[in-house]
């Protein structure tokens, strides 16, 4: 018979509701909570045999009901759809949450630590731009945190919401080799989040699987960045115009572009088709996060889906259950890809596939098992 204690996720399935509302019914907060569902959960509660961690609540009593969420900022529409989410799960379970942009700066990014551990906040969600031992240094076990968006590489030192970047990579890559793209750019400002170093290595994965079953050169990768385009100070607009100009004078050098945000990917059609491209007739674009704008701009935008509300969901219910005193780990976002019009089939698409024929080895193809091989809806979570 199993000794394992009931954790307050075990209440919340029971009664068939959220972690959030079960913390308002046992924390009795003011929220308004209906009395069918609090005796639902009472019920849970009492055939459990539930009790909350007291060492965890004499701790939780000098904190705060203010929870601070920072991010690396405010202006790519992911993290507004990532902060909108989780300030709504936050108050939902009857947390107070403040919300702070680091603007991808590690030293801003300690100081909003600092004044959230001096005001005796309760509780951290992360998008970090600093390391673990930082993190470490600064928080020294004083308060609950959760990493949400991107990663440290660290092991797994602090619980955390994976989106699993590699994999969505090797989607793009899939994708656009299975439609006929072979001279493939990565374009990003810089390569400072663990976000976009994850993308170009599921990126490269891709190349290098299809490389490995065909004598042929399958395709090229190359990475363009502020550094090596234009001024590393330049703001998203900036960069992409540059980036724009930089195609303008090789015409021929990609067939496809994958850019790490839709906010990005939206200013790089812009200046595209100012400069006279026609997306994807003369070149394919495809981005990640497949926010609302990924659909508002024309053509609309192929990208790799990454749910921010159901990233939010997750890290909130696991502080919540941190909060409670009880062991968290991680949860697993799985990538899906979200087919629009801004990937055409290359013209060349034909001709490559009869080459691998007559070499012996299988053409790629867009099968629905390889663009979602996971099987999995937009918002389908793994743990």
């Amino acid at each position: 018979m199993s000794t394992k204690q009931p954790t307050i996720r075990d209440v919340a399935r029971l009664s068939g509701t959220s972690i959030a509302s079960v913390s308002r019914v046992l924390n009795k907060k003011d929220y308004p909570v209906s009395a069918e569902l609090r005796a639902r959960i009472e019920k849970a509660v009492a055939e459990l045999d539930y009790h909350p961690n007291w060492h965890g609540r004499s701790l939780r009593q000098r904190w705060t009901e203010e929870i601070g969420i920072v991010v690396p900022g405010l202006v790519n529409p992911f993290y507004g759809e990532l902060m909108e989410a989780a300030h709504r799960a936050c108050l939902e379970a009857g947390l107070f949450p403040s919300i702070h942009s680091s603007d991808g700066d590690p030293a801003r990014e300690q100081e909003l630590i600092r004044g959230l551990l001096q005001r005796q906040a309760g509780g951290l969600l992360l998008s970090p731009t600093c390391n673990s031992e930082v993190l470490e240094q600064e928080l020294d076990g004083h308060l609950p945190l959760v990493l949400f968006d991107q990663t440290l590489g660290d092991g797994g030192r602090w619980p955390a919401v994976h989106f699993d970047f590699v994999a969505g990579g090797r989607l793009a890559g899939d994708h656009l080799l299975a439609t006929g793209h072979r001279r493939i750019a990565l374009i990003s400002p810089d390569f400072s989040l663990s976000s976009r170093r994850l993308i170009r290595k599921g990126l490269a994965a891709a190349i290098a699987r299809a490389q490995s079953a065909s004598s042929q050169t399958i395709a090229d990768l190359e990475i363009f960045t502020a550094v090596n385009v234009g001024s590393p100070a330049a703001t998203t607009n900036q960069f992409a115009l540059e980036v724009a100009h930089m195609l303008a004078m090789h015409p021929d050098r990609f067939d496809a572009l994958v850019t790490v945000n839709d906010l990005l990917a939206a200013s790089l059609l812009h200046a595209l088709q100012t400069l006279g491209f026609a997306v994807p007739r003369d070149i394919s674009l495809l981005s990640f996060d497949n926010t609302i704008l990924a659909s508002l701009v024309k053509p609309e935008l192929t990208a790799v889906h990454q749910d921010a509300t159901r990233t939010a969901e997750l890290a909130v219910e696991l502080l919540v259950a941190a909060r409670a005193g009880e062991a968290v780990s991680f949860r697993h976002i799985i990538p899906t890809l979200i087919q629009r019009d801004s990937v055409s089939i290359r013209r060349d698409r034909r001709t490559w596939e009869n080459a691998s024929r007559s070499q012996g080895s299988a053409p790629l193809t867009a099968a629905s098992a390889e663009i979602n091989r996971s099987g999995a809806s937009p918002s389908r979570s793994q743990e």
